[in-house]
């Protein structure tokens, strides 16, 4: 392995798997710009079971025959 694949794989180890934010890396921050609100967890169990009965109709509705 080079040097500078090793040095990245031990700083990104330190980071990631060893909790050290001072010497190595933390990947943080990817999904940031994709949250628009922020929900209570009973707003987004209502927001998951609303989903699946409209999803759950909406197969209802599609013909026998196509299943």
């Amino acid at each position: 392995m080079p040097h500078f694949c090793r040095k990245w794989y031990f700083v990104y180890k330190k980071g990631i798997f060893e909790g050290d934010i001072y010497e190595g890396e933390v990947e943080i921050g990817q999904i940031a710009s994709s949250v628009h609100s922020l929900k209570t967890a009973e707003e987004v169990i209502k927001e998951l079971i609303n989903d699946f009965n409209a999803a759950l109709k909406r197969t209802k509705e599609i013909p026998s025959f196509i299943l």
